[in-house]
């Protein structure tokens, strides 16, 4: 059994018990426990689930943090899934919920929440206008880290918008007060955007890009943050890719794939793919490459004869998306 799976049994015999013992905030705060463990393992489905009954007990209850907190986070259950409409709708759900309360400070993260779905959405018109709006309410509260949400958004809009220059602005406006807080998460987040655009200069450009994500990434994993180890990781070997040194590429995908335990298939599976189109390029080891993605796509199969839901079935055919195009390069090969 691994950490996480030790995490969501530890954390459901505890609630159980909380339950018969009559704590109600208790139980909230193990099933919100659990979804977040269920969310690392890239189960978002089952997360979602406990956001959901998470945030019925604390209605029941009156504990509106509680409860916006869980619909906040059900709701972004579904766009870390890709569902960006039903996730846009639970997110205008959580801003008349909180219109209704009047709750004002809590609209700054809501804006920036609906600005996130309508960027997956590709409505970038719209997604900017909920991020300025959201830093203009933060610029009067004094949030640094939502304003460093609001920002990168910005940027997204922007280079969503196809205007570089303005994305670029507003990545290096959020990358100082991220510098101030010493918050590893988005530090990593901005520098792997600005790595995505040094991938379309020059090598120049993206041998700097390397550097720094490089000791990003070595910050992370130094911080037991293995998310964002994962991300980072296949961003730098993306970065390698791209300049040409396809051997120190694989051998972070190899590194990264050896260590990956229990992490969710939504964080390894790219990585995965990744290290097949780059075996994929020689004779000595195209079939390692497709014989990986074969491996893939037998797994896809499997999920989706097990899934009876629906939404989860959508989910996991978008997954095959990078997986086709991989195996595209293999009959040009």
């Amino acid at each position: 059994m691994g950490l996480f799976a030790k995490a969501i049994d530890a954390c459901t015999r505890a609630a159980t018990l909380a339950e018969q013992l009559g704590w109600a905030e208790r139980v909230a705060r193990l099933l919100e426990l659990r979804g977040l463990c269920h969310e690392d393992r890239g189960d978002y489905e089952r997360g979602r689930s406990d956001y959901l009954r998470v945030a019925r007990l604390a209605e029941q209850r009156g504990d509106r943090t509680t409860q916006l907190a869980a619909m906040n986070n059900a709701a972004g259950s579904l766009l870390k899934r890709g569902l960006a409409r039903e996730g846009y709708v639970a997110f205008r759900e959580v801003m008349r919920t909180i219109e209704r309360w009047g709750n004002s400070p809590a609209a700054a993260a809501a804006h920036n929440n609906l600005g996130q779905a309508l960027l997956q959405l590709e409505r970038y018109t719209e997604a900017r206008e909920h991020f300025l709006r959201s830093l203009q309410l933060r610029m009067n509260t004094g949030h640094r880290a939502g304003e460093i949400i609001s920002m990168i958004g910005a940027g997204d809009a922007a280079e969503g918008m196809g205007d570089a220059e303005a994305a670029r602005l507003w990545y290096t406006l959020a990358y100082i007060p991220i510098l101030e807080s010493g918050d590893t998460a988005s530090l990593a987040s901005i520098q792997m955007r600005l790595s995505d655009q040094a991938l379309l200069v020059d090598d120049r450009a993206r041998q700097e890009a390397i550097e720094s994500l490089r000791g990003v990434r070595d910050e992370v994993r130094a911080r037991s943050m293995t998310t964002l180890d994962a991300i980072t990781t296949h961003r730098l070997a993306e970065l390698l890719d791209a300049t040409g040194d396809s051997a120190t590429a694989l051998h972070e995908l190899h590194a990264l794939l050896a260590r990956a335990g229990d992490l969710g298939s939504n964080y390894v599976r790219p990585a995965r793919i990744a290290r097949a189109r780059m075996l994929s390029r020689t004779r000595a080891t195209w079939a390692d490459g497709f014989t990986e993605l074969r491996g893939i796509l037998g797994e896809i199969e499997a999920q989706l004869a097990e899934s009876r839901i629906d939404a989860r079935k959508s989910e996991i055919i978008g997954e095959t998306v990078a997986l086709y195009e991989a195996m595209m390069r293999f009959r040009h090969a």
